[in-house]
């Protein structure tokens, strides 16, 4: 396990103009690829498949996707969001799904959740069993609220 320690979150979204997509092929907080959880301002990347006990937000981003680079401005968001607290986010990046991704941890993630679109985020419940929901942030239109909602109901749902 590495800690990556005290990186600025940040993602400008300046010149986005309707049709016009950000530059792909840069992710946010300098990730590369792999599995990171995100643990207040610092981020530790995981070598394990399995995760601790707990309720996960994993959002899959894959590095040549212009619409994750859309999607990172509301992660961000949703990282820092207090009304998330129960909420442990994760994010996994590859450079192509699990068809190109050099970091195994990464590519099993990919498999395990059966991912193909991006980007998607799992939200994800171990503490009683398994409980997996699939959110699109594409079909709540990117909207943070639309999707903070989906994260609370969840967590809601998990019992907290």
């Amino acid at each position: 396990m590495v800690v990556i320690k005290n990186l600025k979150y940040s993602f400008d979204l300046k010149g986005f103009e309707g049709a016009l997509l950000p530059e792909t092929g840069k992710v946010p907080w300098g990730l590369g690829e792999g599995v990171y959880l995100h643990k207040n301002r610092d981020i530790v990347k995981l070598s394990e498949l399995e995760l601790p006990v707990g309720v996960y937000a994993i959002y899959f981003d894959n590095v040549k996707c212009p619409f994750c680079r859309i999607f990172d401005a509301v992660w961000e968001s949703l990282l820092r969001d207090e009304d998330l607290k129960g909420i442990k986010f994760v994010t996994v990046v590859c450079t192509y799904f699990h068809k190109k991704c050099s970091d195994e941890t990464a590519k099993q993630m990919y498999m395990r959740f059966k991912v193909t679109r991006s980007p998607t985020v799992i939200l994800y419940d171990n503490r009683e069993g398994e409980r997996v929901v699939e959110l699109l942030p594409s079909r709540y239109k990117y909207d943070y609220m639309l999707i903070k909602n989906e994260l609370q109901k969840f967590l809601a749902q998990a019992g907290r």
